[in-house]
């Protein structure tokens, strides 16, 4: 384990595993780009790999040469639109949003002593006060989807109901805000939300509303498709900023490449949606007579 306050180990290195440009981001990008069968996660990774070097004195950093600057550039953007197009696209995003409401409905009713019919993984994990890594190790993909296929015999009727939308993909629709959620305070996005609950709620087939109507927000600080640079030039790092060695200058990447700027910005907060197709010409409705106050 590399831990942060390991004097004995480099900063380069644990910035090789964990920063703006890492290993585990050039490798899972790629391969997701294969297994979902999406083009956009396609960069030169031989050029950076290769070509990466070191930079100062007693307290060395990751750069790159001016002449990987291309290649990384399509790596920002194979990110970029990563995110956009597979990791927070609409359909991917709903089943997650299921999946946390079946198990924090499960996790509920646990916590109060009722029956969930739990494999033993995700019992010994939950009755734990500190689980220990073995016990997280163990609740695997294939472990999750048992367990979810026992919940679609769950008494609980709304638990039983998305365990089998989940496993048959009968997903929710997305159902986007009146405006843009940065121009929605906290409370008028309150208020929007308890009046989408209402208009779910007149669908007598849904027991719970909030099983039913599920909140995607995801805060512009979080929001990981941009390229987040330090701004201050003095205390960038591989960590905050990926940097282009320069006639034995580092530059940040964004201010020799123009065509970045466009996604380093901030990005607002954003929110959503979802609920079952059932509800959505209804919400849709809801939606464009929405006034704000």
């Amino acid at each position: 384990m590399i831990r942060d306050d390991g004097k004995d180990v480099p900063r380069w290195q644990k910035n090789l595993l964990s920063s703006q440009l890492d290993m585990d981001r050039l490798d899972y990008l790629r391969r997701d780009s294969l297994f979902t069968g999406a083009g956009y996660g396609h960069f030169d990774w031989h050029r950076i790999i290769h070509s990466l070097d070191l930079f100062g004195g007693d307290e060395r950093d990751l750069v790159w040469p001016e002449k990987s600057q291309l290649a990384i550039e399509e790596y920002i953007f194979a990110r970029f639109y990563m995110y956009h197009n597979v990791y927070f696209h609409r359909t991917t995003r709903g089943f997650e949003k299921i999946l946390e409401a079946m198990w924090k409905r499960a996790r509920a009713s646990f916590d109060q002593g009722e029956s969930v019919d739990l494999l033993a993984p995700i019992r010994d994990f939950w009755r734990a006060e500190q689980p220990t890594a073995q016990q997280y190790l163990a609740i695997e993909e294939y472990t999750v989807l048992h367990q979810i296929q026992n919940w679609k015999s769950s008494r609980d009727k709304s638990l039983a109901d998305l365990a089998r939308r989940f496993l048959e993909r009968d997903r929710f629709v997305m159902i986007e805000p009146p405006e843009s959620s940065g121009e929605f305070n906290e409370g008028q996005a309150a208020e929007w939300e308890e009046a989408l609950k209402n208009e779910v709620g007149k669908h007598s087939e849904f027991q719970s509303v909030d099983m039913y109507c599920l909140q995607d927000r995801i805060k512009g600080k979080y929001y990981l498709p941009y390229y987040l640079p330090e701004k201050e030039a003095d205390v960038q790092s591989s960590r905050n900023a990926i940097r282009l060695l320069v006639e034995k200058v580092p530059f940040e990447i964004s201010t020799r490449l123009d065509r970045l700027k466009s996604i380093v910005k901030q990005p607002l907060d954003r929110f959503r949606h979802y609920v079952p197709k059932s509800c959505e010409v209804d919400a849709k409705r809801l939606r464009s007579q929405w006034k704000k106050s």
